[in-house]
């Protein structure tokens, strides 16, 4: 298998499982060229995982999963193995110990390699999204326009009403894997008529906070001015965001009834 057979491959299946993460064993990895899977691990989107605790058998044509056994030799090696409960002809099933080591790959991981990619904040902050990674604002020469990745259906990307496969923007080249941020930049350029992939108020404030919190993790004073410059926002609006925040839910709505109850009354004009 090529590279790029094998990148088509990985896609496909963390595609078909909607970016929800996927184990892989060792022993299934051997059929993508080794340097793939190296680069794979070094981009961080593949990650060992815990050991499979139950394999197919390889016993037989029925192809059972079991539960793994394993034993330890007077040379202390650990050798794997499978009892088959189920014929008479065969009981201790050796197994390949390729097939107990995981590696596990996740839209989640992708979309962090994207954003990082991309010199992009992102807004989701744990591996459940729902198949919906919220990337950011991404610039194009002329356009800003949000870009988020999709699961569901195949990986995608969104960006200015364009929906591109995520394995037309991917390449492995000499140096890794390649993303084509020309194409990323001419869709953003480019939005299609009557698009609207912007964010909700709701999301984009969650991302600035999100963001805002981690400048100040790093010892960064001025990140109102850091934020704004990157959102292209005033920096009014960033403080304004802030201070929101700071309000206890549903503190701004029970004031705005008071005010309502304890305003003047307007007076009736005298004819």
């Amino acid at each position: 298998m090529t590279p790029a057979g094998a990148l088509a491959d990985f896609l496909k299946r963390l595609g078909a499982n909607s970016g929800v993460p996927i184990s892989l064993s060792a022993a299934q990895l051997q059929a993508w060229p080794q340097a793939f899977v190296e680069t794979l691990k070094q981009e961080r989107l593949l990650n060992a995982a815990a050991a499979f605790l139950t394999v197919v058998c390889p016993g037989c044509e029925e192809r059972c999963a079991m539960e793994v056994q394993v034993r330890t030799t007077q040379r202390g090696e650990v050798v794997p193995f499978v009892i088959c409960d189920k014929r008479n002809d065969i009981s201790r099933v050796p197994v390949d110990a390729r097939e107990l080591e995981a590696w596990q790959a996740s839209g989640f991981a992708l979309a962090q390699w994207l954003a990082q990619r991309l010199d992009l904040h992102p807004s989701f902050g744990s591996t459940d999204s729902g198949g919906r990674w919220e990337l950011g604002l991404f610039r194009g020469r002329r356009n800003g326009r949000h870009l988020r990745l999709e699961g569901k259906e195949g990986l995608r990307v969104v960006l200015g009403g364009h929906n591109v496969p995520l394995v037309e923007l991917l390449q492995i080249g000499p140096n890794g894997l390649e993303l084509d941020r020309a194409r990323l930049m001419q869709c953003a350029d480019e939005p299609l008529a009557g698009s609207d992939d912007r964010e909700s108020t709701q999301v984009r404030n969650a991302r600035i906070l999100q963001r805002i919190a981690e400048l100040k993790s790093k010892g960064i004073r001025n990140f109102i001015k850091v934020v704004a410059k990157e959102e292209e926002l005033s920096e009014t609006t960033v403080k304004d965001i802030v201070r929101a925040d700071k309000v206890p839910k549903g503190s701004l709505a029970q004031m705005a009834s008071a005010l309502s109850r304890t305003a003047p009354a307007k007076k009736k004009n005298k004819r």
